[in-house]
């Protein structure tokens, strides 16, 4: 084989399935996709830094796959460039509220979760709504591309499907009308009710529990192994608990509980 073919090999392996452990091991840089718009878990000062609990797990979990001296660059990524940065190489991790699921297991591969959250529903306090039941002949808002959009389709609830681009668009249709309850993970709307109380979550657990974790290019076991050893030896830790007391704890003001969010339980049944 020639050295250009050679080279060109290598460069396409790289596209197709990342850069690998080793590789980042020895440039000593990790990138990693995280949310700029998603407080308390990652946002983007106006001064150009980033903040919150996945951006301080980011930090921390690269320490512990590459080390103290690692360089982490962060990219902000939106919810539908998450799968085709990591395919197209341009981030090694997606630490951007990545929910595990099947449809998305065929197109990269997962970390165990790091973080639980479950849908929820919003509405105006006076709305009636107090179960799933209630939803039937309800207008639904729902932001696309998330796991209330796949709950929607697989379940059929209500009479009309509003697509609004952030919560914050969706809280407006619940305010004028559009719709009259809004189904996404707890974790996302619930500083909805802090911000008008005349709406609070009138149904806690309105689906199956989802599970965050990191993502990582298909095929790149090592670099997954790596992170989810990660994980464990956080959580042993208690980083966890320690970065939910900073971040979650102050945001959501107490609405908000920790037993709902974090895995440390979980980890101390299983990975003994």
């Amino acid at each position: 084989m020639s050295k250009k073919i050679l080279f060109l090999s290598i460069v396409l392996s790289s596209f197709l399935f990342g850069n690998t452990l080793e590789q980042i091991r020895q440039s000593k840089v990790i990138r990693v996709g995280v949310r700029t718009d998603m407080p308390p878990l990652g946002t983007k000062t106006e001064d150009g830094r980033y903040e919150g609990f996945e951006i301080t797990l980011a930090d921390a979990i690269a320490k512990k796959v590459v080390g103290n001296d690692v360089k982490v660059e962060l990219n902000g990524v939106k919810l539908d460039e998450r799968i085709p940065f990591l395919q197209q190489n341009k981030d090694d991790l997606i630490i951007a509220f990545f929910a595990k699921r099947k449809d998305r297991e065929s197109k990269v591969d997962f970390s165990i979760p790091y973080l639980a959250g479950n849908l929820s529903v919003l509405a105006n306090k006076n709305s009636g709504i107090k179960s799933l039941s209630d939803l039937a002949h309800k207008k639904i808002a729902y932001v696309p591309g998330t796991s209330a959009e796949t709950m929607l389709k697989k379940t059929g609830y209500g009479s009309a499907k509003i697509a609004c681009d952030s919560n914050y668009a969706c809280l407006e249709k619940l305010k004028n009308g559009e719709a009259d309850a809004f189904i996404r993970t707890n974790t996302t709307i619930a500083q909805l009710q802090l911000v008008d109380t005349n709406y609070k979550i009138v149904i806690p657990n309105a689906g199956e529990l989802s599970y965050m974790a990191v993502g990582v290019a298909k095929h790149n076991e090592a670099l997954r192994d790596a992170v989810n050893k990660a994980i464990l030896e956080l959580s042993k830790e208690g980083f966890f608990k320690k970065a939910y007391k900073e971040t979650f704890e102050p945001f959501y003001k107490g609405t908000l509980d920790k037993k709902y969010l974090l895995l440390d339980d979980l980890y101390n049944s299983i990975y003994k």
